[in-house]
């Protein structure tokens, strides 16, 4: 029996892979779908730059290669899901607060360090505008989808910060909702709430725009049309 190509998630943290894992997995019935999660965001990790994005994206492709004892043969494809953190926003949409961690709103950032807000947005955009063009990841077929402003606003219009605990509450119900009737959640992150209308491209220069990367969307309902 030919064994199944592998279809490999990379997410930021467990919460995505509880949340998509098990439904993706019955959405894409053709191939092996794996996650692997990279334990934060790879687009603002310290050390990563435009000249070495790529290889660090492929540095934990090649954790998950040989950690499951996979080869490169046995990949169909990488799909990357990061979160847009308001990080295309002008700087002027960055403004200061009292309060100790960075919080967002519908219309701009407030950060106790605003300097360092915009700093992080500055290297997001410029890994991201990067990656986006990006058709292969070590000669792997790769693309980038993203969650605005995170997997939780996205999927469940909840734009307050939320505790590691509610995160994952949220992630397991979605799961719950949707594992026995994955067509319903095809449905989901296509729906006029979330969905960002156009192709690969567009959808990418949209979230660029004015504070669109703050607003609820995502654009991974392209992968599963």
């Amino acid at each position: 029996m030919i064994r199944k190509k592998v279809v490999l998630f990379l997410v930021e943290g467990i919460t995505d892979q509880i949340a998509l894992g098990a439904i993706l997995s019955k959405l894409i019935e053709n191939e092996q779908v794996h996650f692997e999660i990279a334990d934060g965001d790879i687009t603002t990790r310290n050390g990563i730059s435009t000249k070495n994005a790529k290889e660090k994206v492929w540095s934990h492709v090649k954790i998950f290669l040989d950690k499951k004892r996979y080869t490169k043969q046995d990949l169909k494809q990488v799909i990357h899901l990061i979160d847009t953190d308001g990080a295309f926003v002008p700087d002027s949409a960055v403004v200061p607060t009292t309060r100790a961690k960075t919080h967002y709103s519908q219309d701009c950032i407030y950060a106790k360090d605003c300097e360092a807000i915009k700093k992080r947005n500055n290297l997001k955009r410029e890994i991201v505008s990067c990656l986006r063009t990006t058709s292969k990841i070590g000669g792997i077929p790769y693309q980038i989808y993203y969650f605005s402003r995170n997997l939780e606003h996205a999927l469940h219009n909840q734009i307050e910060e939320l505790s590691s605990r509610e995160k994952q509450e949220l992630s397991e119900k979605l799961e719950d909702d949707y594992y026995e009737n994955p067509k319903a959640f095809v449905q989901l992150i296509n729906s006029n709430a979330i969905l960002i209308v156009g192709n690969y491209e567009q959808t990418w220069e949209f979230i660029k725009l004015d504070l669109n990367s703050l607003i609820r969307g995502s654009n991974f309902g392209i992968f599963l049309k």
